[in-house]
């Protein structure tokens, strides 16, 4: 899958492949900015985070 097909995806649908595809670090990176960008993290993400600061 190419960035232009994630770019189609709407969050819901982006998380969901994301989860499917748990190997596709690309699209994790990709699920991460945009929940980012809307104002939709969880808290697993934000520890995520956290530990790449470190």
């Amino acid at each position: 899958m190419t960035k232009a097909d994630f770019d189609a995806m709407n969050l819901d649908e982006l998380r969901r492949y994301v989860l499917a595809h748990r190997e596709d670090v690309n699209a994790f990176y990709v699920y991460v900015d945009r929940s980012k960008a809307s104002g939709r993290t969880s808290p697993s993400i934000q520890a995520i985070q956290v530990g790449r600061m470190l």
